[in-house]
């Protein structure tokens, strides 16, 4: 009986409290943004709910919100109040100010530290020994500044982990590393790492240093929309063993610039592994490597090549001056695509008895390059040539049709989302602060980001595209149903598992030409979209598995590629030429694709 008493009473506490919680849900304001937003998709959409994909990205303001910084906006006043603006709104913005500066000496091990100005870092220590781990890591609009590590130390044993690596909008410099030092061995690994849209600058790498063994792993790689600048590394040093890694690797849009690589050293060993190998669009400048330097032995084995893609690469003084060097360059220029690429002076003015090498000067067929001054003198050069070569596309970020078979095993490339997370306008907002009004460009650090965006989005659209950047997803929603009607549905790649592995076709839905809005993401303070609409396209809903887990995703394929560059990486990575293939690729996380839904 008692046990009865019990689930009775357990029972009307439950039923009691289910609807105690709702009476204390208030309804949403019809003023609300998101309110707003349902209504828009039910007058267009009326027999469907809006989707969650869509809501996630809606804009988290409140109707007074929405008031306050309309009448910001109304007034012309809005720069006063950018920074709750952007806080309350969920944008990305560059707010930064000089920040307390830090003295740190003495022996010291840092594992974190962020969004500050860092002066000095184990200053004229004695037989030290420090790390530091992280500086800066994963945040978004990082903006610091490490004046001084390890400077005038002797015999000591220095590592730097990280710097700004995963950031977004970072503004980065770091001025001195391990300079005037004595027996000291130095090992920068990771500076900018993955990062997106960062302007980062470094000063000085062992400068003045002496019989010093010194590593500097990797300088921005990976990374998106990169402007940087290296401006010295181990200058008037001696007997210093050095080897540089990786210089602006696997990057887009970089404009590289490196001044001074062991400037007037005696008796370096140095060794320079790769600079802006894999880069998309990259204008590279390297002004000078060993130049009047001393018995050096210099090895530099890849230059603005390997897979890179139209890249601008200038390449001023290799071993100008230098007395006695033992010099090895290795590749130069392997570029796939279209390019200008110049080398202005190898060996030049050199004295003693040369032992020199220069591999490979190699290009492609449609590159215009040129060698002006190479040191004739006791040398090899291997080859001045062009060349055509694929290009080293990530794989499967293209692909045929014919290889979405169940059962096929194929190549999925990176899908992840390497943007910061951000929301939409709401539509109130976004029409009161179009793309081209310069509002926010005027106030942040990411201006130049800003005028990418706007010039893709106000380029002519090409033959037979249909082409429009949104900043609302109300924009979205009507531009989808102009261009597929109204049974569009919107879709995405599931999840982001098997990324970069190789997965199992499980099964496939769809393969007749239809029409397909596609949007993806642009770089923006707010959401912004890219979506367009092209002729002759296939979308496909694509289950893929690894190992037991499956994702649902979603490919588009153009049928028609007549009217694409012939240097358009899907053909450096399929062959063939416009309008002789096929291209499909993958829609990636968080970009979207608007089909229509047959069943409706």
């Amino acid at each position: 009986m008692a046990l009865t008493i019990n689930h009775l009473l357990i029972f009307f506490f439950t039923f009691y409290s289910m609807i105690f919680d709702v009476s204390l849900q208030a309804p949403m304001n019809p003023l609300s943004p998101q309110a707003s937003l349902r209504r828009h998709w039910s007058k267009i959409f009326p027999s469907v709910s809006i989707p969650d994909i869509l809501l996630s990205k809606s804009s988290p303001l409140n109707a007074s919100q929405v008031a306050v910084f309309s009448g910001y906006l109304h007034s012309g006043n809005l720069h006063s109040h950018l920074p709750s603006f952007c806080s309350a709104a969920n944008l990305l913005c560059d707010f930064s100010t000089i920040n307390q500066a830090h003295n740190i000496h003495g022996n010291t091990d840092f594992k974190n530290y962020k969004n500050k100005e860092f002066k000095n870092y184990q200053k004229e220590c004695l037989l030290g020994g420090d790390s530091f781990k992280n500086y800066s890591s994963g945040e978004n609009v990082g903006r610091d500044s490490f004046a001084s590590y390890g400077q005038e130390n002797t015999g000591s044993r220095e590592e730097f982990t990280n710097y700004a690596a995963r950031t977004n909008v970072g503004g980065s410099g770091f001025k001195n590393y391990g300079v005037d030092s004595n027996g000291e061995s130095t090992d920068f690994q990771l500076y900018g790492d993955k990062s997106n849209v960062q302007g980062h600058q470094f000063n000085n790498y062992g400068s003045g240093s002496s019989a010093a063994t010194q590593a500097f792993s990797s300088y921005s790689k990976d990374s998106n929309v990169v402007k940087q600048a290296f401006k010295s590394y181990a200058s008037e040093s001696n007997a210093v063993f050095t080897q540089f890694s990786s210089y602006s690797s696997q990057s887009n849009m970089a404009k590289n610039e490196f001044k001074s690589y062991d400037k007037a050293s005696n008796g370096a060993v140095d060794t320079f592994k790769n600079y802006a190998g894999a880069t998309n669009v990259a204008r590279n400048e390297f002004k000078a490597y060993d130049h009047v330097g001393n018995g050096g032995v210099e090895q530099f084995i890849s230059y603005g090549g390997e897979g890179a893609n139209v890249p601008e690469n200038l390449f001023k003084s290799y071993g100008k001056g230098t007395n006695t060097p033992v010099e090895i360059f290795t590749n130069y220029g392997n570029s796939s695509g279209p390019s200008t690429t110049k080398f202005m002076e190898y060996g030049k003015d050199a004295i003693g008895v040369a032992s020199t090498k220069f591999s490979t000067y190699l290009g492609n067929a449609r590159n215009n390059t040129s060698f002006k001054d190479y040191f004739q003198s006791a040398t090899s050069f291997n080859g001045y040539k062009t060349n055509s070569s694929s290009m080293a596309v990530e794989p499967g970020k293209f692909f045929r049709r014919r290889v979405l078979v169940e059962g096929e095993k194929i190549p999925m490339p990176d899908i992840r989302d390497r943007m910061p997370r951000r929301s939409f306008l709401p539509r109130a907002l976004a029409r009161q602060l179009p793309l081209s009004s310069g509002e926010l460009a005027a106030t942040l650090e990411s201006r130049l980001v800003i005028e990418k965006t706007i010039s893709e989005c106000e380029r002519p659209a090409v033959k037979g595209e249909v082409k429009r950047c949104v900043s609302s997803i109300e924009e979205m929603v009507e531009f989808a149903a102009e261009m597929v009607g109204r049974t569009a549905r919107v879709r995405t790649t599931e999840s982001t598992v098997g990324s970069g592995m190789v997965v199992e076709v499980v099964k496939v839905k769809g393969g007749e030409e239809m029409k397909v809005v596609s949007c993806h993401q642009s770089m923006f303070p707010y959401l912004v979209y890219y979506c367009h609409a092209v002729p002759r396209v296939v979308g496909l809903e694509v289950e893929v598995k690894v190992g037991e887990v499956v994702n649902k995703g979603v490919a588009v394929c153009h049928v028609d590629t007549s009217e694409w560059s012939s240097g358009h990486e899907a053909f450096m990575a399929l062959g063939f030429g416009p309008g002789e293939i096929e291209v499909c690729h993958w829609i990636y996380e968080n970009d979207l694709a608007w089909f229509a839904n047959a069943s409706d």
